[in-house]
């Protein structure tokens, strides 16, 4: 695999807060921030594909709309913020 050199600026708050998340999975800080890139180029991907969807067939039922919500929920992807309230 090709590995291509970046210079990011983040604000020190988010260094840190990098830093302790690539320390606490065991990884390299460039090998963290990589597997997140992916991560979230991947879930934009995806919405994407559902814009393209909508735009072609309409507006998902709302049923699937609540059952792909549930999904998301259970891999981690998205956060539940129906149950804090």
């Amino acid at each position: 695999m090709t590995v291509r050199r970046l210079s990011i600026s983040v604000p020190e708050a988010v260094e840190e807060s990098i830093r302790a998340a690539a320390g606490a999975a065991g990884l390299s800080v460039s090998t963290w921030l990589a597997q997140v890139a992916a991560r979230a180029a991947l879930i934009e991907d995806g919405r994407q594909a559902v814009r393209e969807h909508e735009a072609e067939h309409g507006a998902l039922p709302a049923r699937d709309r609540a059952e792909a919500r549930r999904a998301l929920i259970a891999y981690g992807v998205i956060e539940d913020d129906r149950a804090a309230g």
